[in-house]
């Protein structure tokens, strides 16, 4: 019996395990090293498990509170060539749970060997066997039953047949679709990475490139082309906000802004100068730390009797 050593770990990159040639038993033993998770979690309990190369979900091998465990490879581990995986689960503490890097498994081909039924199957093929046994009085060898069944699952793979299902998601190359055909942006938009990107001199927004935004396409602009502007003068002391109109003054002492409770977008824009504007609005919450300072511009924007204000020197 080949013997091979493996010191395991959950950080390092681990090497092939070889198992041995297809349908092999007992030919080789697997030595796992443990004590590099017992000295970083402590003491526990590992446990091994091992997903063929065929297996859907992963098979108990053995579980030890040692340092050491050893795996004996048997026909049921070299029932599949080709590559499959397996893993230690280390569980410490109360609740405490590691899991190994993978180590891959390879089993290698073989001319013959016996067949190895799948603990998966196993039910189904009995009561096959059962089933021949009855029907033909016993004589037909459940090897040579076995070895067809898996002969012909190579030859008949199992395809998608749900009538649910779509053609295009059963074929293995998938269909591909252009960003217009889907709605998406084109591969050449600019997507703004930060503030900056969108904003002037005065801090206004500008211009972010867009496939469209409320019907509109192309460039969405600042607040002065998504509504109306209405220039006043600092004469005009008092207004009555209407919606979707966007009121700006000059410098003003004072402005009585009067605003409905309901409804929106509301927006207006004042300077504050040496002497803080004397503002005072009816219909409209403020944030309680809103004041207004000298020597800024201030924006307000008010949707359903709620305000928000920006401002800047």
């Amino acid at each position: 019996m080949v013997t091979v050593n493996i010191t395991v770990t959950d950080e390092a990159v681990q090497p092939e395990i070889y198992l041995g040639r297809q349908g092999e038993k007992q030919a080789r033993e697997i030595v796992f090293d443990l004590s590099a998770l017992r000295e970083k979690y402590g003491t526990g309990t590992a446990t091994l498990y091992h997903q063929r190369s065929k297996d859907p979900a992963p098979y108990l091998i053995a579980e030890t509170t040692g340092t050491t465990m050893t795996w004996t490879v048997s026909e049921t581990d070299t029932v599949y060539a080709g590559i499959g995986y397996c893993e230690f689960r280390y569980t410490f503490g109360t609740e405490g749970l590691s899991k190994s890097t993978m180590f891959a498994t390879n089993v290698k081909a073989s001319l013959s060997g016996d067949v190895i039924i799948p603990a998966a199957l196993q039910a189904w093929y009995d009561a096959l066997i059962d089933y021949i046994d009855t029907h033909s009085g016993g004589s037909v060898d459940p090897a040579v039953i076995a070895a067809a069944i898996e002969d012909y699952f190579v030859e008949h793979p199992i395809t998608e047949s749900d009538p649910t299902v779509p053609s295009w998601a059963k074929a293995s190359t998938k269909p591909t679709y252009t960003a217009a055909e889907v709605g998406a942006l084109p591969d050449d938009t600019v997507i703004p990475t930060k503030t900056s990107d969108l904003t002037n001199d005065s801090g206004f927004i500008t211009s972010a490139p867009v496939a469209s935004v409320n019907g509109r396409t192309g460039a969405v602009t600042g607040l002065e082309e998504q509504t109306t502007v209405v220039n006043k003068t600092a004469s005009d002391t008092a207004q009555t906000l209407a919606a979707n109109m966007f009121y700006i003054w000059p410098e003003m002492a004072s402005l009585t802004i009067t605003c409905p409770a309901t409804g929106g977008p509301f927006a207006f824009r004042f300077t504050s100068g040496t002497t803080a504007t004397t503002l005072t609005m009816t219909g409209i919450t403020m944030p309680d730390d809103f004041t207004v300072e000298a020597n800024k511009t201030y924006e307000i924007n008010v949707y359903q009797g709620y305000g928000l204000a920006v401002s800047w020197s």
